[in-house]
């Protein structure tokens, strides 16, 4: 199943961004999107395991585990 995401707020650049690295890679928006989520997981799961580089970069980009 699919649905329809309007992201609102997203700088004109970061959407040029977005649109290009996608048809650079011959993928949709959707499933390049969808490839960085997998790739936030991976990375996450590295500095979960004590990755610090992995840690402190994803802290800086605020991305960092969030235990509820």
């Amino acid at each position: 199943m699919t649905d329809t995401m309007n992201v609102r707020g997203i700088a004109p650049e970061t959407r040029e961004r977005i649109r290009h690295a996608a048809r650079a890679r011959g993928m949709t928006i959707a499933a390049y999107l969808a490839a960085l989520v997998e790739l936030h997981d991976r990375i996450r799961v590295l500095a979960d395991d004590g990755d610090l580089t992995m840690t402190d970069e994803l802290e800086t980009l605020g991305l960092q585990t969030v235990r509820a």
